[in-house]
């Protein structure tokens, strides 16, 4: 890579990555006191160079830490539970597909810690759901025949996640929330009138938002609103300048086919 930011010439970074034929890095997790001292090795099972270690998370509140463990093939996700004072490991879930799995960083900790969530495409959808501790039950909190393309917030106060979906057309993106207990079906938090591509930066409260919304036809607007009522608190950018120039094209209005 080129370093063009720490001074007026650029310098190379040499950063050696494991080429066909040679061998992977060996990863591991391990703990030292704030204070200093020895440290101790998480002894996970399975070849280090042919597992990946992709996360590694403190759970809130505890002397543990949780643990994502991906094979090579990356179709399993083998999550650990590592004590750091006894140095013991427990495998609490094991999520698999037959082609693929994506790595994630949707992990909250709910109802004091006895439960978290996880985003998994286990029902041929990517969906959020709700799993115990001990990795015995899990819950779908995201319901429908629809892709969740992102999480935006997840708001353990207010009981709800809010996520960008597209339940019925793919050229549309529009905000939902669901019920973090599971109850209840997705309601759509972006205005019926408003077809087309809408974004959102969320406030951790959930109480504002940052929303971004285009079109075929409107230039990106960007606001600040008050997510419990959609209504705009301030308009940031209107592109009206753009909107006006492409108005002046007189361009042919657009279809979109299937």
């Amino acid at each position: 890579m080129i370093n063009n930011v720490d001074s007026n010439y650029s310098v190379p970074i040499p950063l050696p990555y494991p080429k066909v034929g040679t061998p992977n890095s060996a990863v591991k997790v391990g703990v030292i006191p704030a204070t200093g001292g020895p440290t101790k090795w998480f002894k996970v099972p399975g070849d280090p160079r042919n597992n990946y270690l992709a996360r590694m998370d403190y759970i809130p509140g505890s002397n543990e830490v949780m643990i994502q463990q991906l094979n090579r093939l990356q179709n399993t996700n083998t999550v650990w539970v590592g004590n750091t004072k006894t140095m013991a490991l427990k495998n609490i879930l094991t999520d698999k597909d037959e082609a693929f799995l994506d790595i994630h960083d949707n992990i909250a900790w709910l109802d004091n810690t006895t439960s978290f969530t996880w985003t998994s495409e286990k029902d041929g959808w990517m969906h959020l759901y709700k799993v115990s501790r001990d990795g015995k039950q899990m819950q779908l909190i995201t319901k429908g025949n629809f892709d969740v393309v992102n999480i935006n917030c997840i708001d353990p106060t207010g009981g709800y996640v809010y996520y960008i979906a597209s339940p019925e057309n793919f050229t549309q993106r529009y905000l939902y929330r669901s019920r973090l207990d599971g109850n209840g079906e997705a309601e759509r938090v972006s205005p019926a009138n408003m077809a087309g591509q809408h974004s959102y930066q969320i406030s951790a409260d959930a109480t504002y938002a940052i929303h971004s919304f285009e079109n075929a036809t409107t230039p990106r607007r960007i606001s600040l609103i008050n997510l419990n009522t959609h209504a705009e608190i301030k308009l940031m950018e209107d592109n009206a300048a753009l909107k006006s120039k492409i108005n002046e094209l007189g361009l042919r209005n657009k279809e979109f086919l299937k």
